[in-house]
């Protein structure tokens, strides 16, 4: 009998691609962490910015070298956080050496 490994799924029951967000500080020298969503990975960044303070006031803007990526800056002074939110696509399946 095959023995099915925690975490296998049939291909038929994944998407052929999923998008996660990937929080990081230091610009991208320390994953906070990864999420389904946007708001989720910014609001990470956010609070570790704020430093526990809720009187900064944050922007986030693209990056203008990689499209997946979002910068966070403090608002008014344009001081770069370190922090970025960046989409990852991750696939469901490996496609072979072509795909590299």
């Amino acid at each position: 009998m095959e023995k099915k490994l925690e975490g296998d799924t049939a291909a038929t029951e994944a998407p052929s691609e999923l998008t996660v967000y990937r929080a990081d500080a230091g610009h991208g020298r320390a994953i906070l962490g990864l999420y389904t969503n946007r708001e989720a990975a910014r609001a990470h960044c956010e609070d570790y910015a704020r430093g526990g303070q809720n009187d900064e006031s944050l922007v986030w803007y693209p990056d203008d070298a990689d499209e997946a990526v979002e910068a966070l800056f403090v608002a008014g002074v344009g001081l770069d956080t370190g922090f970025t939110v960046t989409a990852v696509t991750v696939a469901s399946e490996y496609g072979g050496k072509t795909d590299e």
